[in-house]
């Protein structure tokens, strides 16, 4: 039985894994919601620290590394990533996870949840929802990468070639220094590159925590390896518009001030194919939640008790 655990200072975590996915639970009270969240790109679950801590306490909340990041298992030799499978995995990890609990005791059924993610988290948190009807209720995406259909036949175009190397994101990502001596050496070090240096303490603390793996001589390095953080920039999620068209649940999108610049416009798109989905503008950049969890966390709390599954 997973012993209940303290990650950096915040209280009530229970490491949670099945198979190759691991993530985070945290248990609220039966008659509160369920919360499932998911990072983006390079990062992992408890990147989201500082954002799940301002939320309230009695709600149930599941935290998860995808593949080949945090203390999910590594992808070795990686190919492109096909989104698709990615998704199927997750949604079995969470309805899994899910199902253990309400066994262990709790009682109250967990399903629907509220489906929160980030980035790349935030896609494939729509296409679980698609692929699995029932498994949530609402979903909440922060700055999700809404490709153009455009982008996305030219990101299929470029994996044929060696042009894929090309995409400034993918050089960045494949040049990224991933080994250091220590955990403190990588604190230093993340801790002055401008992609860190706003976000808060926690959500910094959070990656670091999971973000890092221990090395057999006593190094660290990160848990998502630069290649398969290029490969997922180089990728696309083939069928995102067909699941955007077929959606069947509420989404709200929040879209970063200024973030990358194709997403506004793919929120405007996927709001006029569906009217279910709904988005707004946000201050602050593609990195708002771990940059301001606190009014990040206060919007998702509105969000949430609008679809009446927290009563005031």
């Amino acid at each position: 039985m997973p012993k209940i655990m303290n990650i950096c200072g915040v209280e009530g975590w229970k490491k949670v894994s099945v198979g190759s996915i691991c993530g985070y639970w945290r248990q609220g009270l039966a008659d509160k919601p369920v919360l499932h969240l998911l990072h983006g790109n390079g990062f992992s679950g408890l990147s989201l620290l500082a954002l799940v801590n301002e939320l309230p306490k009695d709600w149930s909340l599941l935290v998860t590394d995808m593949p080949g990041h945090g203390e999910s298992a590594a992808v070795t030799n990686p190919g492109f990533p096909d989104w698709e499978k990615l998704a199927a995995e997750l949604a079995q990890y969470v309805q899994s996870v899910l199902a253990a609990e309400r066994v262990a005791g709790v009682p109250g059924s967990f399903l629907p949840v509220i489906g929160v993610g980030h980035s790349m988290g935030g896609i494939l948190t729509l296409m679980m929802a698609h692929q699995c009807p029932g498994l949530f209720q609402q979903l909440i995406l922060l700055d999700p990468v809404l490709f153009s259909p455009v982008l996305i036949r030219a990101q299929k175009v470029l994996q044929m070639t060696r042009l894929w190397r090309r995409n400034p994101l993918v050089r960045r990502a494949g040049a990224r220094r991933c080994c250091w001596p220590s955990a403190a050496a990588a604190a230093q070090y993340l801790g002055g590159k401008a992609l860190y240096k706003d976000w808060h303490a926690l959500a910094f603390d959070g990656f670091l925590t999971t973000g890092l793996r221990p090395q057999e001589n006593g190094s660290v390095a990160l848990a998502c390896s630069p290649l398969w953080e290029a490969r997922i920039f180089a990728s696309a999620p083939l069928g995102l518009w067909q699941t955007v068209r077929q959606t069947t649940i509420p989404v709200h999108i929040l879209v970063a001030a200024s973030g990358f610049g194709f997403i506004a416009p793919g929120a405007r798109r996927a709001s006029r194919l569906n009217p279910l989905l709904h988005h707004e503008r946000v201050a602050g950049n593609h990195c708002f939640p771990m940059e301001h969890p606190g009014p990040t966390a206060r919007r998702i709390i509105e969000l949430t008790r609008a679809a009446s599954v927290c009563p005031d």
